[in-house]
Formats: C-alpha cells, sequence, structure tokens
C-alpha cells in the first residue's frame, strides 16, 4: 500500500420507510456529530477525501471537508454500503438476524419475499477493488475515506485475515468510528476488539 487512508464510517442516519436505505439521510444527531468531528478531527493533514454516492456519505463529508481544508472530493460508487435496498426496511429482530445471515454466509445473500442483498463477499470485492485502484494512482497521500458500517468493516477483517468474526467486530463500532490502513497493513482498527 502505497497511500495511508482514514477509513471513516458515516455519521448517524434516520431511518426512512419510504425511501430505499442507500437513499436515507443523516438524522439532527448526525449532522451535529459530524460537525463536532469536524473541530476535533483526528485525521491531521488529508491530501483528498473519497467518499461512496450514498447521501450519508456526502452529508458527512460537507460537515467535515472545511474544517480539513481540503476540497478535493471524488465519489465512487463502488464504495457504496452492502446493497439492501431490494429487500425494503427491516424491523429490529429480523434486521438483525439478517445481518447475522449475511455476514456468517459471506457468499449467500440474505432473502426475504420482497428481494435479497447483495452478497457480503460480493460488496468486499468490489471495495477492495476500488481502494487498491485508487492505491495505485497515487503515492505518498493521506487519503479519507467516508463509507459505510458493513463495506468498512468487511475490508478491515479481511486485511486482519478475521472475516469469520467480521459480523461481532461490526457490533464494537458505530457512526463516525474510524481507522487506518498504511504500509500494508491495519494501523489503527475500527473495532473495538481486545487483543
Amino acid at each position: 500500500m502505497q497511500n495511508t487512508f482514514y477509513f471513516l464510517r458515516h455519521a448517524e442516519t434516520e431511518p426512512d420507510v419510504s425511501k430505499p436505505i442507500s437513499n436515507w439521510a443523516l438524522s439532527e444527531k448526525g449532522i451535529t456529530d459530524s460537525q463536532a468531528l469536524a473541530k476535533n478531527h483526528p485525521f491531521g493533514s488529508i491530501d483528498s477525501i473519497i467518499i461512496s454516492e450514498e447521501r450519508k456519505a456526502l452529508q458527512t463529508m460537507i460537515s467535515i471537508s472545511p474544517k480539513l481544508g481540503h476540497q478535493n472530493v471524488t465519489k465512487y460508487a463502488s464504495l457504496n454500503e452492502l446493497d439492501r435496498d431490494l429487500t425494503g426496511y427491516l424491523e429490529k429482530t429480523p434486521y438483525e438476524k439478517a445481518v447475522k445471515s449475511a455476514l456468517t454466509n459471506l457468499d449467500e445473500p440474505y432473502k426475504n419475499d420482497i428481494g435479497e442483498w447483495e452478497t457480503a463477499r460480493d460488496a468486499l470485492t468490489r471495495f477492495s477493488k476500488c481502494i487498491d485502484n485508487i492505491d495505485k494512482e497515487t503515492e505518498g497521500k493521506r487519503i479519507l475515506m467516508i463509507g459505510h458500517a458493513y463495506t468498512i468493516n468487511l475490508y478491515f477483517a479481511s486485511r486482519l485475515g478475521k472475516l469469520n468474526e467480521v459480523c461481532d467486530r461490526l457490533q464494537t463500532n458505530g457512526p463516525l468510528d474510524w481507522g487506518m490502513v498504511g504500509k500494508n497493513r491495519v494501523l489503527i482498527d475500527i473495532a473495538k476488539t481486545k487483543g
């Protein structure tokens, strides 16, 4: 890896059952929290910002980027969250079962009567390829990536050889948590696990 990447989960969203999940926006708390992070961000000097094409990543970036003193922002569809739009909104208990199913059986999509999710393996593959391509295009840069819970946690678990633990690792971090990858290794793990 030729660059240092900071992977930041977007701020808290406001569920909206009338819209696909990929179109949800930040909650008022999410906006306030991302503005607070901008005032005391831990990222130091950033050369560029990359984000998914989803609204919640864009809104998080809008709050943070002015404080970083950098406006070079590029959107990539390949950095979008694991696609869950076709199954519609899930209440808490069915959602938790769906997450466990999707992140335990990486090659099997979660399905319900309405549709199915993208597989976790497919989401990880497209996300990883995008990061690898960005890394090949530049050298020695500090890049902030604003993205999503599933894809970022899959990426970190994969780099650490812990894909079998990704579901448990996901539960240890939340909105606006971050990790760092550089020098071909995880420098700061997004998961708040012991050991």
